[in-house]
């Protein structure tokens, strides 16, 4: 059976077993599209998750610019060895170090900010 349910007796069981069988047995193709949902469902489910972990750790990295200055590094000193060891080397130093400044940029926007905020009052 393609759906257990806690709430359903033994009997009611067998029935949606029996009536699953029967439109299996009826429509192959349909069995085989009903069947194969599972996994396209699946398929769909996961990009979701992964983005929301993905933003979830860059509002954190935020919270913390200070780590910018070690990504900066980091991510030049994965593009110069790049320039000898490959372009997707150099892709993703680049791609670092424009994460790095960002955090910086960020970091150093709420610092000015919170002084604004001091000389303000």
């Amino acid at each position: 059976m393609s759906t257990p349910d806690s709430s359903l007796s033994p009997q009611e069981r067998a029935a949606f077993a029996d009536l699953e069988a029967a439109a299996r047995a009826a429509d192959p193709q349909l069995a085989a599209r009903l069947g194969g949902a599972r996994n396209r469902m699946r398929a769909l489910v996961v990009p979701p998750r992964v983005m929301s972990y993905l933003v979830g750790r860059w509002r954190m990295a935020l919270r913390h610019g200070w780590w910018g200055v070690p990504v900066v590094v980091v991510g030049f000193g994965l593009m110069a060895i790049g320039l000898g060891a490959g372009l997707a080397v150099a892709v993703i130093g680049a791609v670092l170090a424009a994460v790095g400044l960002r955090l910086v940029a960020h970091a150093a926007k709420l610092g000015w900010d919170a002084r604004q905020r001091q000389s303000d009052r």
